[in-house]
């Protein structure tokens, strides 16, 4: 899950988030507009074991601000390990 905090109070309109896989080095939109008030979002479809970064951009009536990036890449993994399945044949 990627946090947006906000630390004094916002004037925009909301915010647009963005994720990149390091693999393919492009920027794609995760939502058109988060409102201002969420201080948290949700990230689905990521591949696991693959690397993504996250920004974050303000939105307001003058349009979109520069963007926020994150200072590292995340790496997506299964937080209860590999799953094993065992099968019999007869």
């Amino acid at each position: 899950m990627y946090m947006l905090t906000r630390k004094s109070t916002c004037l925009c309109s909301g915010y647009v988030v963005e994720k990149m896989n390091t693999k393919t080095g492009e920027w794609e939109p995760l939502t058109h507009s988060v409102a201002p008030e969420v201080n948290e979002f949700r990230v689905s479809e990521l591949k696991e074991g693959e690397d993504y970064k996250f920004r974050v951009r303000a939105e307001s009536d003058q349009g979109l601000s520069d963007p926020l990036d994150s200072d590292r890449a995340t790496r997506v993994k299964n937080p209860f390990g590999t799953l094993k399945l065992s099968t019999t044949i007869v």
